[in-house]
């Protein structure tokens, strides 16, 4: 079971929920603070929440600047 922990936000109604993963959860799937999740929601037969781990960027995406002369 994965409890919610609401967090205040500065204003009232301003809240941010947080779904905590167990420990053993994260050791045993390898989860580290820098990962990525996306979430799909299935709302048929009650509610179902979807984590998918999204690759890591090996590289930054490289930028170019057009129009400057060296």
């Amino acid at each position: 079971m994965v409890k919610l922990y609401v967090r205040r936000g500065s204003r009232p109604g301003d809240e941010t929920y947080y779904l905590h993963i167990p420990r053993e959860f994260v050791r045993a799937l390898g989860i580290t603070p820098g990962d990525r999740f996306e979430l799909a929601v299935d709302t048929e037969g009650g509610l179902t929440l979807c984590y998918k781990k999204v690759k890591k960027e090996t590289t930054p995406p490289v930028r170019t600047v057009s129009g400057i002369e060296g």
